[in-house]
């Protein structure tokens, strides 16, 4: 492989360190977003089954009447944001005149709805 001296930069290390758009790194970026996304609901579940147990030891202990009331304000708070994407999108869906677009919209919609 031949390396060019551009500005103390050689070529071919800037090929590999600062082309973001490569099929590899593009694989790279949507592995991360999955593994993400996968991380997030993993944490949202733990969420749900802390809540559950601070629910089922409440009756020992009332200070934990503290912790839940912020679990509900919290699980509240994410209800109304769901809802509000799913508005969004809705009224998205209805202006949208490409039919992939609109694929795409109703897949989202339809996860959004499969969480709450």
């Amino acid at each position: 492989m031949t390396d060019y001296q551009i500005e103390n930069i050689t070529y071919s290390d800037h090929i590999q360190s600062d082309d973001r758009s490569s099929g590899a790194n593009i694989a790279k970026n949507d592995k991360k977003r999955r593994n993400l996304d996968k991380e997030l609901e993993l944490k949202k579940k733990q969420l749900r089954d802390d809540y559950r147990m601070i629910l089922k030891n409440v009756k020992q202990n009332p200070y934990l009447k503290v912790a839940i009331q912020e679990y509900e304000t919290f699980f509240e708070n994410e209800r109304k944001k769901n809802q509000q994407k799913v508005d969004a999108l809705s009224k998205l869906l209805k202006l949208t005149k490409d039919e992939i677009d609109k694929f795409d919209i109703l897949r989202e919609i339809k996860r959004l709805n499969k969480t709450k």
